[in-house]
C-alpha cells in the first residue's frame, strides 16, 4: 500500500497515503482499523494537503486473478478442503453454515467433489468454484481425448443411488455413483439467494435419448416444509441433465466440446450454449433472517455407473480465506 495513490473521486479530490503513517500501511492486513493509516486529500494542482481522514476498514480483499490453467483439487492452502468451507465459498458472506457433509467419496485420495479454478483459461464461464461429479473430479481435466471418461471400476465399489434425484428424473431406473452435498444455512439478515452453475457430461452426444439421463438437482427446504428443486432449464420447469439439454431439446443451451474440443475440459458437451453469460442460475430462495434452511446439491449417473457427469458451481469466496 505504500505506493498506492487514488486520483480523483466524485469531488475531484486526489487521495494519498500520509507519509507519516506509511509504516503502518505496509502490513495493514493484520492490524485493526484504528492503526491502518491516515489518508490526505487535495483538489489543488499543487497537491497541497487540504484535509485528511482515517481508514475505517476492518479488512480488505483483492480481486481474484485469473488462474493460468484449469485445475481441480481436494486440497487447498496445504490442507484438505472441508464441506463447510465449500459451502461457505458458494454462499458467500452473511450466512452461518452448519451440518455440511458429502455423501460420496469414491476413492480415498481422489474424491468426487472438490474445488476447481482456471475456468476462464479453459473457456468456461466460471473462473472458480466447487465441482461435484459422478466419478473422481480429476476426470474433468483436459484434454478431451476420451469420449467415455469414467471412474474405472467405480460401480464395483457399491456406490449408492440417491432417491431424491431418482424421483426428479422419473422413469423406472435409478441413479448410480450419486454425489450429494448437504448443508444448513442461517442468514444473518433477510436475503435472496441463487446459485450460478453449469452441467457437463460424457454421456453426450452418443447416449442422448437412450435413457442414460444423468442429471442434477438443487433442493431447498425448511423443517416441516416441502422439498423444492430450484434447478431448472431456463424458461422451463424441467430439471437439468442429459435428457433435457441436447441437440434435439433446449439446444440453445447445449455446447459441444468435440471435433475439435473448444473448451479445456474432458467432458464432451456442456450446458454453456448461446446465453450471453453461458451459465444457468437457480430459482431464487427468499430467506428470512435467523431461520434455518436445508440445502442439498446432488448429481447422479442414471441407468448405469459409467460415463461421468458433473456440475460446476460458482464460488463467491475462496474456501481457505
Amino acid at each position: 500500500l505504500t505506493n498506492l495513490t487514488y486520483v480523483a473521486d466524485g469531488h475531484g479530490r486526489g487521495w494519498y497515503p500520509d507519509p507519516a503513517f506509511v509504516p503502518s500501511l505496509t502490513d495493514a492486513g493484520s492490524r485493526p482499523a484504528s492503526v491502518a493509516g491516515v489518508w490526505d486529500y487535495s483538489i489543488q494542482t499543487t497537491g497541497v494537503i487540504e484535509g485528511h481522514t482515517t481508514v475505517d476498514l476492518g479488512y480488505h480483499h483483492a480481486p481474484w486473478q485469473q488462474d493460468p490453467q484449469f485445475w481441480t483439487s481436494n486440497t487447498l492452502c496445504g490442507t484438505s478442503i472441508s464441506a463447510a468451507q465449500l459451502a461457505e465459498s458458494i454462499m458467500g458472506p452473511g450466512f452461518a453454515i452448519s451440518n455440511a457433509y458429502f455423501s460420496a467419496d469414491p476413492y480415498p485420495t481422489d474424491a468426487a467433489y472438490g474445488y476447481f479454478g482456471g475456468g476462464y483459461d479453459a473457456r468456461l464461464p466460471i473462473e472458480r468454484g466447487i465441482l461435484l461429479a459422478t466419478g473422481p473430479i480429476t476426470n474433468a481435466l483436459p484434454p478431451n481425448d476420451d469420449d467415455g471418461s469414467n471412474a474405472l471400476g467405480i460401480s464395483n465399489l457399491g456406490m449408492w443411488n440417491d432417491l431424491d434425484v431418482d424421483t426428479i428424473i422419473g422413469g423406472t431406473d435409478v441413479t448410480y455413483d450419486a454425489t450429494a452435498f448437504l448443508f444448513d444455512v442461517q442468514p444473518i439478515q433477510n436475503s435472496v439467494v441463487h446459485f450460478t452453475f453449469f452441467f457437463a457430461s460424457e454421456e453426450y452426444p452418443e447416449w442422448v435419448d437412450d435413457g442414460f439421463d444423468d442429471a442434477i438437482a438443487i433442493l431447498v427446504w425448511q423443517d416441516g416444509g416441502a422439498m423444492n428443486n430450484i434447478c431448472h432449464v431456463p424458461g422451463t420447469e424441467e430439471t437439468v441433465g442429459v435428457g433435457t439439454v441436447h441437440v434435439g431439446k433446449n439446444a440453445t443451451f447445449y455446447e459441444s466440446n468435440e471435433a475439435p474440443p473448444t473448451m479445456g475440459v474432458q467432458y464432451d458437451a456442456l450446458t454453456t450454449g448461446q446465453l450471453s453469460s453461458r451459465v444457468f442460475r437457480t430459482d431464487p430462495v427468499v430467506m428470512t433472517k435467523n431461520q434455518v434452511w436445508h440445502f442439498k446439491i446432488v448429481i447422479g449417473d442414471y441407468r448405469d455407473a459409467v460415463r461421468d457427469s458433473a456440475v460446476f458451481l460458482e464460488a463467491h469466496v475462496e474456501p481457505c480465506q
